[in-house]
């Protein structure tokens, strides 16, 4: 159940993998993402949570080829809605992309 994970906290141990795992797992962590983001209620929980946005966007820019492809998934996915928009803007997205 992708609402459940999400309200048994699940976030913070992916975010935390995002940010320390092998390169692996950080692109493992962001599709996990990308599956909880398939939930729309789940998608304002996980742009709302702190550095889960901001360590996509830094995946994104430092990241190897899948790292980058797998956060750009799940932050397109994020991004459906309106108010992850204005967060992914604000982490700084938009030159990397």
């Amino acid at each position: 159940n992708k609402v459940g994970l999400v309200a048994d906290g699940v976030i913070r141990r992916i975010v935390t993998v995002l940010r320390v795992g092998s390169p692996d797992c950080k692109a493992i962590a962001a599709t996990l993402l990308t599956s909880l983001a398939v939930v729309e209620v789940n998608k304002a929980t996980i742009g709302s949570y702190p550095d889960a946005i901001s360590a996509l966007v830094s995946l994104l820019r430092v990241g190897n080829d899948r790292e980058r492809k797998e956060s750009a998934t799940a932050l397109y996915a994020l991004c459906s809605f309106p108010d992850n928009r204005k967060r992914v803007v604000d982490c700084g997205s938009v030159p990397i992309l």
